[in-house]
C-alpha cells in the first residue's frame, strides 16, 4: 500500500513539473534534484538493510560454530564459521543489491512516464 501510494505521489510531482510553466531548464533541474534526493534516501535505506543482514548471518553463523565447538570461542571452527559467513552474505547482498537498484530504477522510470502521461492525458480533461 505504501509503494503505491509513493507511486502516486512521484508520478503526481513529476505531472505538476511538467505541466508548470517552467523553462527546460528549469525542468530538467528540478526533476533531476527530485530524482536525487529519493535516490540518496532509498539508496541509503537498501545499503542498512544490507549491513544489517550482513551482521545477522555472522552473528548466526558464529553462534552455531560455538555451538558445535563445545563453547570454546578461540575454536578455528567458530573464526572458519564467521569467514563463510560473510562471504555467502556478501554474494547474496551484493545480488539483492542489484535487484534492489534494478526496482527502484523501474520505480523512478514510473514516476516519470506516470507524471508524463498525467501531464498529457489527464490533466488537460480537468479544466
Amino acid at each position: 500500500m505504501f509503494l503505491l501510494i509513493e507511486a502516486l505521489i512521484g508520478a503526481a510531482a513529476f505531472a505538476g513539473l511538467f505541466v508548470s510553466g517552467f523553462g527546460l531548464a528549469e525542468r530538467l533541474f528540478f526533476g533531476a534534484a527530485l530524482l536525487l534526493l529519493a535516490a540518496m534516501r532509498d539508496f541509503r535505506a537498501l545499503q542498512d538493510d544490507l549491513h544489517f543482514e550482513m551482521l545477522y548471518r555472522s552473528l548466526t553463523a558464529a553462534a552455531h560454530a560455538l555451538e558445535r565447538s563445545g563453547g570454546d570461542p578461540e575454536s578455528y571452527r567458530v573464526a572458519e564459521a564467521i569467514r563463510a559467513a560473510e562471504a555467502k552474505a556478501s554474494k547474496h547482498g551484493n545480488a539483492l543489491h542489484l535487484d534492489g537498484a534494478t526496482l527502484l530504477f523501474v520505480k523512478y522510470a514510473f514516476w516519470l512516464l506516470g507524471g508524463w502521461a498525467a501531464a498529457a492525458y489527464v490533466v488537460p480533461h480537468l479544466h
